[in-house]
């Protein structure tokens, strides 16, 4: 299995202090930056990434970074790397090969909503209903009640099949048992119907807000818009998942702007209310009773998994299905060369 671990600073260092991998030792032979140094005057990377030369000037050690990457070796990683101030503290694996990602797509549409939620051009308190939605099977009237913005916080109450799974749809109560904005659950129908929601509001495909409002003003190195499509069972619904491919240096540079709220010189800035609605639920998510992280993580990994597989299979068929066409018929008013 080949995945890239996420990149943001944050978490990267955090999680390798906490395990104890990373030792910070302030050094006197060297011009040292404290945190709050570094965090008054960030660099923002431009074209490519710089990298320090000494990380004992940004209070690390290269034999704590060196056994970062001995524990590393140990994993099926496709690349890591660290960021501090806007440059490259460490770095292993491939840092270019551009990677599926899984859930990491209902984030970055929340980032993208932000500005178009600022400007008004979405509106998170519109309903399906006012939206003109519908889906195979249809929905009650009260589930058409359901908002924009309960479609973001997994609060819709329309229990309805997603298009693909890897998500606690399972678990879910009754369909119309719950009125919208009043139970969350981890239904990859409410993301991907928000994708859905998203499209109509503002008449853009995400992959091409992805492109123009992201991917080129905070100088992306590796994504490819031909590579984007949407996947999954139509049959089940009609809002597919809009899953994306980045490689790890380019997450390092979504992580950045998250952490830094802005891009000096773009339109790009950290849509904080929206991502708080987000995160929230999460939150909430994890204080659940008897809720275990690492074992939901890795069913979830587990589920992409199979997921992708079965996109593959599905993508195979249509091809398969497309060169068994018969070809159509000759018009016999064309001309004969």
């Amino acid at each position: 299995m080949r995945f890239a671990l996420r990149p943001l600073s944050f978490i990267a260092l955090a999680a390798a202090a906490a395990a104890g991998s990373l030792a910070c030792a302030r050094q006197s032979t060297v011009a040292y930056q404290s945190p709050s140094a570094l965090a008054a005057a960030p660099v923002f990377p431009g074209a490519t990434w710089d990298s320090i030369a000494d990380p004992r000037t940004v209070g690390w050690t290269r034999s704590g970074l060196d056994s970062v990457r001995a524990q590393l070796t140990a994993l099926p990683s496709t690349g890591f790397v660290a960021i501090v101030g806007g440059r490259i503290l460490m770095s292993y694996g491939d840092l270019q090969t551009v990677s599926y990602l899984a859930s990491v797509r209902k984030s970055l549409l929340s980032m993208l909503m932000g500005n178009y939620v600022r400007r008004g051009t979405i509106d998170l308190n519109r309903t399906l209903a006012q939206l003109g939605m519908d889906d195979v099977g249809g929905w009650s009237d009260q589930e058409k009640e359901a908002t924009v913005k309960d479609l973001l916080t997994a609060r819709s109450g329309v229990y309805h099949a997603a298009s693909n799974a890897g998500d606690d749809l399972a678990s879910a109560p009754p369909r119309g048992s719950q009125r919208h904005g009043t139970y969350m659950l981890y239904s990859n129908w409410d993301f991907n119907a928000l994708g859905g929601a998203f499209e109509l509001m503002t008449g853009r495909d995400i992959y091409d807000a992805l492109e123009s409002d992201i991917v080129r003003p905070i100088s992306m190195q590796d994504f490819d818009r031909a590579t984007h499509r949407k996947t999954g069972d139509s049959t089940r619904s009609r809002y597919l998942a809009y899953h994306m491919n980045f490689s790890t240096r380019d997450m390092a540079r979504v992580g950045y702007l998250m952490l830094r709220r802005r891009c000096p010189g773009t339109q790009v800035s950290r849509p904080w209310a929206i991502l708080n609605m987000s995160l929230s639920e999460a939150l909430t998510l994890a204080r659940k009773p008897n809720f275990n992280f690492e074992k939901r993580s890795k069913e979830l990994a587990r589920q992409a998994k199979r997921d992708r597989k079965e996109e593959e299979k599905l993508r195979r068929k249509r091809e398969a299905e497309a060169e068994n066409q018969p070809a159509p018929p000759a018009d016999p008013n064309a001309d004969v060369e």
